[in-house]
């Protein structure tokens, strides 16, 4: 590859977060992160009919820290394989990582590949949690979606994974492109995890909140307003919500405070 002008280059790795900057190894990284790790697997295969000019079918794994979302890339595997080797290569990856998820472009011949991978996987007793994925977007489409994620420092590179490396600098004018293309293939997979979050409904808000639900049926909201009244009468200091938690013995004089 001839040296491109920054304008041409908008994956520029010089700007990319790396990990083992923060890590010395991988084994460090995954026993101080531990059980917040899932693991995550994609592959980007390509026909490989002569292996001579052909593209390096890719398969990428990712540890996604649950407490951020932050995305550690683990392995990049890029190397000519015939659809069969290929397979066998992925199972060994499922084997060693236990991915919670692993993806495979299923557009055309891939999607054979990726039945018989499950056919195997079974055959062999191997858990293998394939999603198979059809793309629609173009590839370059695909791969730029990337960028944002890679400026906030939520996918985090190895410096040891030259050949993705270079990929992602000549992109979108690079001989081949598996490597980022399997990478963003397993980072949408990542991103479509819902964070587990608690919505709080303040107390005072909670009757307009029902109400708005019931303005359709108005008998139902009747027979609320009714309820409220008689909760008033049972309660009449219901300035204080806690009172109907804690009966007669609640004291809302006491402010927490000792004398």
């Amino acid at each position: 590859n001839e040296p491109v002008s920054q304008e041409s280059c908008p994956l520029n790795p010089d700007g990319f977060t790396y990990w083992d900057n923060s890590y010395k190894t991988e084994e460090e990284l995954v026993q101080i992160l531990g059980d917040d790790l899932d693991m995550y697997g994609a592959c980007d295969p390509s026909l490989c009919r002569e292996i001579k000019g052909s593209d390096y079918p890719a398969i990428i794994t990712v540890a996604r820290y649950k407490k951020t979302g932050d995305l550690y890339i683990l392995d990049v595997d890029m190397k000519k394989r015939r659809p069969k080797e290929l397979i066998e290569a992925i199972l060994t990856y499922c084997q060693k990582r236990k991915y919670k998820k692993f993806v495979i472009e299923a557009n055309g011949f891939q999607e054979l590949m990726a039945m018989e991978l499950t056919r195997l996987s079974a055959e062999r007793g191997i858990y293998v949690p394939i999603e198979p994925l059809k793309n629609t977007d173009s590839k370059e489409q695909r791969i730029l979606w990337l960028e944002p994620l890679i400026e906030a420092k939520i996918i985090r590179f190895s410096k040891k994974h030259q050949m993705l490396l270079e990929q992602m600098r000549y992109f979108p004018k690079a001989k081949h492109d598996d490597g980022p293309d399997a990478l963003q293939m397993v980072v949408r997979c990542c991103q479509q995890i819902k964070k587990e979050t608690t919505i709080w409904i303040p107390l005072e808000s909670g009757d307009d909140v029902i109400r708005e639900m019931l303005k359709d049926n108005p008998g139902l909201q009747a027979e609320f307003d009714k309820a409220k009244e008689e909760e008033k009468k049972q309660y009449p200091y219901t300035g204080d919500p806690n009172r109907k938690y804690y009966g007669k013995q609640y004291d809302d004089t006491d402010d927490g405070e000792d004398d």
